[in-house]
């Protein structure tokens, strides 16, 4: 980002894990390879492409869907309904995945990324608001990953 005279520094990564209810895999089935979610409803988001890992590389994974929510709480409503698979960060799903709603799939390719970072100008100088501002987020984004490494280990994956 040096030719846009802005820094991006990297605050948190984050993994996305994929669910669906028991009753909609036990109506579609439960895939087995990121691949096949092509026969699934999904619970589109902000992209119908789906990043998962296979084998320590990352696998684009071309979804669809008749539902596209941009609000994690209804995503998961619709999901616990038996719409779709969804798939966001792990964080979101912890009350779902532990009263049974959801059932985790597809554990051997979520993947994890560094998908949040602090973009700032590029000064020497920089605004005591804006420090304590950073400060804020760092601590913010220490907590949510500790709360998708918590969910992420009561699944047992990581």
């Amino acid at each position: 980002m040096q030719s846009s005279g802005l820094i991006a520094r990297p605050l948190s990564s984050r993994t996305r894990i994929a669910v669906a209810s028991p009753e909609y895999l036990a109506k579609s089935g439960r895939p087995q390879h990121p691949t096949e979610l092509k026969h699934h409803q999904c619970i589109l988001t902000h992209s119908n492409a789906w990043r998962f890992s296979d084998r320590g590389r990352p696998l684009d994974v071309a979804v669809s869907g008749r539902l596209s929510l941009n609000s994690g709480p209804a995503i998961l409503d619709a999901c616990a309904r038996g719409l779709g698979v969804a798939y966001i960060a792990a964080g979101g799903f912890q009350n779902t995945l532990s009263n049974g709603a959801l059932t985790p799939i597809l554990k051997d390719f979520w993947h994890t990324d560094r998908s949040i970072h602090i973009v700032r100008p590029d000064r020497r100088f920089t605004p005591r608001r804006v420090d304590v501002a950073i400060a804020i987020l760092e601590e913010f984004a220490k907590r949510v990953e500790a709360l998708d490494s918590q969910t992420i280990r009561a699944l047992g994956k990581g």
